[in-house]
This record gives structure tokens, C-alpha cells and sequence, in this order.
């Protein structure tokens, strides 16, 4: 894992979590109980504070960071699809951030939010609870039902779930053991 002090700000991390050993943790970064950290992530508190609260994913690639002297902060049971950028904003809990989204500099987005796969929120945008955004800029295009809703505890949950069972069960192996491809495609 890489976990590194910036000018004496270090990284906080509950015990409870899996960080990959790819993901790169630097400076002043505070991370909940039982959260998930991707392979290659990127999580750079160095200029600012990032706070990631518990139950949260930050999946593969991402990058969170922020302007010097203030804070990203992503709420409890959040769900930050692979390869997102989210950079000095606020997302509410229970928010599905999708893949490769970008939620720039004084956004907020509200708790049970849906923010689509390669939105680009424009910066200083507040987003309300319980919307669904999607596009270039990203715009409200729904609101979150009861059904959606489920959907945003239960991603939640597979990836708390999914962070307990890597920390159990996620092994690197030498070159030697891995397997030979029985037949081509």
C-alpha cells in the first residue's frame, strides 16, 4: 500500500477497511470503517482534507483530491464508480457516483443521488437530494424512487461486504502459479 505524510499531515484509516496495495494515500486523508479502496486509486490530501465516510467505495482509478485549504468530503455508504474525479466537492450519503463521472471543485451533491456514468457536474453546482443526474454538464433529469433507493444501500453493501472478503481472501501470487490458458478464443 501507499500510504505517505505530506509536511505532517498523515493518513487516517480505520483498520476495518481494504485499501489495495496499488491505491496511493497521501496527507491529510480520513477514512471511516469498513470502506473499500480500489486498485489504483488516488486519494491526495496533500493541499487540502479529504474525509471519506464509513461504508463508502472508492473503486478502481479514481482520483479525489482539492484546493489548498479546503476539503472533499464523501458521506457514509457512497458508492464512486471506477475511475471518477471528484475534486473539493461534497457528496451526500448513500450517492452512487458512476463510472467515470467528474464532480468538480464547490459541488454538492445531495444523499441518494445517482450521478451517471461520464456526467461532468459543472463546479459549484448543488445538486438536491435524491436526483438523478446525467450528461456534459450534468443536469437533473429524475428523482430517486423507493426502488432506486434500495439500489443505492444495496451497492453500498456489496462493496462492505466485498471489502471484508479482499481483506480475507485477496492473495498476490507468484508468476509461477498462475495458470495456462487451456484453449484460445
Amino acid at each position: 500500500m501507499g500510504f505517505f505524510e505530506f509536511e505532517g499531515r498523515i493518513p487516517t484509516v480505520a483498520g476495518s477497511c481494504y485499501v489495495d496495495d496499488t491505491a496511493v494515500i497521501i496527507g491529510d486523508v480520513q477514512i471511516g470503517e469498513n470502506c473499500f479502496i480500489g486498485p489504483g486509486a488516488k486519494i491526495k490530501g496533500d493541499y487540502g482534507r479529504i474525509i471519506i465516510g464509513e461504508g463508502s467505495s472508492i473503486q478502481d482509478n479514481c482520483v479525489l483530491h482539492v484546493r489548498p485549504k479546503y476539503e472533499t468530503v464523501i458521506g457514509s455508504h457512497v458508492t464512486v464508480g471506477h475511475g471518477a474525479i471528484l475534486h473539493g466537492a461534497k457528496v451526500g450519503d448513500y450517492t452512487v457516483v458512476g463510472m467515470g463521472a467528474i464532480i468538480p471543485d464547490f459541488s454538492e451533491v445531495g444523499e441518494y443521488c445517482v450521478i451517471a456514468e461520464g456526467s461532468v457536474i459543472a463546479s459549484g453546482t448543488i445538486i438536491p437530494a435524491r436526483s438523478i443526474v446525467m450528461g456534459v454538464p450534468g443536469k437533473v433529469k429524475a428523482k430517486v424512487d423507493e426502488e432506486m433507493e434500495e439500489y443505492c444501500r444495496a451497492n453500498a453493501e456489496f462493496y462492505q461486504d466485498f471489502a471484508q472478503r479482499c481483506r480475507k481472501n485477496l492473495k498476490e501470487i507468484p508468476r509461477d502459479q498462475v495458470l495456462e490458458p487451456r484453449h484460445l478464443l
